[in-house]
């Protein structure tokens, strides 16, 4: 009988163990069926990964999916066997790397600010929106100029009023300066 971490597969004439695979999870594999007393351990790939080193019909390591990149679309989803395909976008649509290309937003409705590429959409500016912005800048506007022209009138009256004043009294006391 084998110790533990040990088999001995079939008939063996010389009765001698062999040492279990090890499924390492840092090799990208799991246990499929552990190791017993008379047969070795069977490894399969971890979700996520795909075999990259086979030895006849057991996988000895695997490695992580490709994630595809912004301007990409996966074209075939990876399998245990097979890496994830990823394709280029085409002219005049986008895919942040996770779904499938999509066409760029035509900016009907306003100005396009910034253009789409490969990875994100094109960027519209719309009417409404400057309608907005061009109203919520003019009423302050005004309302300041007219608040500034309000209180310019009111001082200069204030001036004038002050003068007119100061011109009575002058004459008030030229007057009753002749008069003594």
């Amino acid at each position: 009988m084998c110790p533990d971490g040990t088999f001995t597969a079939g008939h063996n004439e010389q009765k001698q163990c062999s040492t279990c695979t090890k499924c390492d999870e840092g090799l990208g594999l799991k246990v499929n069926k552990s190791c017993s007393s008379t047969s070795d351990a069977v490894c399969e790939v971890l979700d996520g990964f795909f075999c990259s080193n086979r030895n006849g019909s057991e996988c000895r390591t695997a490695r992580r999916h490709t994630v595809c990149s912004p301007g990409q679309y996966i074209g075939q989803r990876g399998t245990a066997d097979k890496d994830t395909e990823c394709l280029h976008c085409t002219d005049g649509t986008f895919s942040n790397g996770t779904s499938s290309c999509q066409p760029h937003t035509i900016c009907d409705s306003g100005v396009q600010i910034k253009p789409g590429t490969d990875s994100t959409d094109s960027t519209c500016f719309h009417y409404v929106a400057i309608v907005f912005i061009i109203i919520g800048c003019i009423i302050p506007l005004i309302s300041i100029i007219a608040l500034r022209a309000w209180v310019y009138r009111r001082r200069k009256m204030e001036k004038e009023k002050q003068g007119w004043r100061l011109h009575g009294k002058v004459l008030f006391h030229m007057f009753h300066f002749v008069n003594e």
